[in-house]
């Protein structure tokens, strides 16, 4: 409950008060911000991807044209954040190995990077020269705090003993015995835990998830590869993520990847669809197949279908993906129309229409819209046509 209600009011005002130019509310934003990243991280993990990236990032990331108390501010939020290993482990773990998620770590440690670098030259800025000196010395101790989390959070995985124990461990075995020897012996206690047969057993399930994390990182950046060369190249962009695995090669799995993968662009998508190759035109089919439109009105079965991907410009791609469609359509509903040819003349009419009342270039719109299609299904052509006038047209 208590969690709950973070969510639903803690979380609302600082999504309010998240963007204001006001020092005191910011800093009162980012003092919640960093409460709650270090207590309730756990069960906000949708919270958090929304507000790392609002209230620090993007502070962080303007490095020309600042705030200067505001990144200030950030600057020492992450100061204190850094030091802490688990924290940032969890947020490179829960993002940037997601393959969901934004990069959150990669980018707070570029925005960072380039703040110690400082402002490029030739590019106008808004600091002053103290001030720009400033910010890039605290961006270099986040950058370091960064380092030696890491490092020591390795270490303890590696269950490689703290080299600055070692040398208490060493000046405790010079001290002669003083009849109290609990200090001791609890050092010597600690040290073989550390070094003790522990050691020699099989790698720890901490080493394993060192290793499962890095292959989970290693899935999203080729993944990402995959996605960023689909939106150059959507044939290449499917054949080089067939090649990596991260793929399957059936149309089906490959219209699933297309329906649900995020990042994909959309006018793209449409363009590999109406592609008439076998592959493409097999995805297509997959991906309209994929539908339910039981009980879909014929106007919100096309929005639904739509939503996913842009149609491409050529007429002849609208054509084979619209008759697809009307074809599913048909099957799920075989009630409404007599044949899906019927549907195919609705839904092509449906898309000009659409062109028609929205796109800014066509300057003469249509006051109505009945068409008529010999040797169709006339009645339902003319009845439906009006309707969806009004619909789309709004």
């Amino acid at each position: 409950r208590f969690l709950g209600a973070i969510k639903q009011y803690l979380c609302l005002s600082l999504l309010k008060n998240s963007a204001s130019t006001l020092i005191i509310v910011f800093q009162l934003s980012c003092s919640i911000f960093i409460s709650l990243l270090s207590r309730f991280r756990a069960g906000l993990k949708a919270e958090i991807g929304v507000f790392f990236p609002m209230i620090v990032l993007r502070v962080l990331e303007n490095v020309a044209q600042p705030n200067f108390q505001q990144k200030m501010i950030v600057l020492r939020f992450l100061e204190r954040l850094c030091v802490d290993s688990q924290i940032l482990v969890d947020i490179f773990v829960n993002y940037d190995c997601d393959v969901n998620s934004s990069n959150i770590f990669e980018r707070m440690v570029n925005g960072l990077l380039k703040t110690a670098q400082g402002v490029p030259p030739g590019v106008s800025t808004t600091l002053l020269p103290p001030q720009d000196i400033t910010m890039k010395l605290e961006a270099m101790k986040c950058l370091i705090a960064v380092l030696k989390s890491m490092g020591d959070w390795m270490n303890k995985q590696l269950r490689i003993p703290d080299p600055h124990s070692t040398k208490k461990l060493e000046l405790a075995d010079n001290i002669p015995e003083t009849g109290n020897p609990s200090i001791e012996d609890g050092i010597t206690n600690e040290h073989e835990l550390v070094e003790g047969s522990d050691s020699q057993s099989e790698p720890s399930s901490e080493v394993s998830d060192a290793s499962a994390i890095e292959q989970r990182r290693a899935y999203k950046l080729e993944l990402q590869e995959g996605i960023s060369l689909f939106n150059r190249k959507p044939k290449k962009g499917i054949e080089f993520l067939i090649s990596v695995n991260k793929v399957g090669s059936s149309p089906e799995e490959i219209a699933e990847f297309l329906k649900n993968a995020s990042g994909l662009n959309k006018t793209l998508i449409g363009d590999y669809l109406g592609e008439r190759e076998d592959l493409p035109l097999k995805v297509m089919h997959a991906y309209v197949d994929s539908f339910d439109f039981h009980g879909m009105e014929f106007d919100e079965a096309i929005r639904v279908f739509l939503r996913g991907f842009r149609l491409p410009g050529e007429a002849q791609k609208i054509d084979r993906i619209m008759e697809k469609f009307a074809e599913r359509y048909c099957k799920c509903n075989p009630k409404v129309f007599t044949s899906a040819d019927t549907a195919y003349v609705l839904a092509y009419s449906v898309i000009m229409l659409n062109t028609d009342a929205h796109n800014a270039m066509v300057k003469n719109k249509v006051s109505s819209f009945i068409i008529l299609h010999i040797d169709f299904d006339l009645k339902v052509l003319l009845i439906s046509n009006r309707l969806l006038y009004a619909d789309v047209g709004r």
